[in-house]
């Protein structure tokens, strides 16, 4: 998968940005429930580049999975250095 907001901890001396961690939320939730065609088409291109969200486009591409999901797992939703990690399986 891709890195998530790199706003969401203090490491590097960053400030925590309060919605790097909404979008964090947004994301494990989305990836957990299988929401293909609810949060990622919608994350906003503004709100990704502020927060450096990488792989935005990766992310949409979720979006054109035309899946019956049977099994989608969320297997890791951490943040690491102030950046949002997530590994997820998805299969139909």
């Amino acid at each position: 998968m891709r890195n998530g907001p790199t706003h969401a901890g203090t490491a590097g001396g960053r400030r925590p940005d309060e919605r790097g961690r909404e979008t964090e939320a947004g994301i494990a939730a989305a990836l957990a429930n299988g929401d293909a065609d609810g949060f990622f088409p919608a994350m906003d291109v503004d709100r990704a580049r502020e927060l450096k969200g990488s792989g935005r486009s990766p992310w949409q591409l979720l979006d054109g999975a035309d899946w019956d999901l049977t099994t989608h797992r969320l297997l890791y939703a951490e943040t690491v250095d102030s950046v949002s990690c997530f590994v997820a399986t998805w299969s139909p």
